[in-house]
């Protein structure tokens, strides 16, 4: 089974973050380049510090524009997908400047695909100003079913054109997630046909 991935709505899993020293956020370069390609991240400002009260940090969350992952998540993927993703080191402080304990990345997944299908999936077509057609979810949790022939191989990915900005991963790493009790992520079932 498929699933789709999302950041928990709970927020005890949300911490907040502002960069260190300037302002910045990761929006333009990660979406210059074709979704699953690596990004140039030379430039990027690599510390964070913590502004809301979480004392500890999940293994999956939002982190100025872009999901951060923690070192736990990244053994994960890399035990079932070696060398596919691009992760990008960030220090995140807590509120007194002290790192906080592991290390962190955002992540930047080099696996994109478009494999839902659209008749029998909650979506509908939008056309950007640029007159690019995409697919956007109708509803928040929606219903959505997959080709298996084209996510066969693969274990945690983007939509390649159309939901280049969701993930989506596999059993396996659904199950890896729960053996190593990753925290931060909703997993929502999607049909596989």
């Amino acid at each position: 089974m498929a699933y789709e991935v999302s950041q928990t709505s709970n927020t005890r899993y949300s911490p907040i973050f502002e960069w260190v020293g300037e302002n910045y956020y990761f929006q333009d370069a990660p979406y210059q380049v074709p979704p699953g390609n690596p990004i140039t991240v030379e430039g990027f400002p690599r510390a964070l510090k913590i502004v809301s009260a979480h004392k500890t940090l999940p293994d999956f969350f939002l982190l100025s524009g872009k999901y951060a992952v923690s070192d736990r998540m990244k053994d994960v993927l890399e035990k079932l997908e070696p060398g596919v993703h691009q992760y990008i080191p960030v220090i995140l402080q807590k509120k007194s400047g002290e790192p906080f304990e592991g290390e962190f990345f955002v992540l930047h997944p080099c696996s994109a695909v478009d494999a839902i299908v659209p008749e029998q999936s909650d979506v509908s077509f939008h056309t950007t100003p640029a007159g690019r057609i995409t697919m956007r979810f109708k509803k928040v949790r929606p219903k959505l079913t997959v080709q298996k022939e084209k996510i066969k191989d693969r274990h945690f990915w983007t939509g390649d054109e159309s939901f280049n900005r969701n993930f989506f991963s596999s059993n396996a790493f659904f199950d890896e997630a729960q053996k190593a009790k990753l925290k931060g992520f909703d997993f929502i079932p999607m049909t596989e046909i």
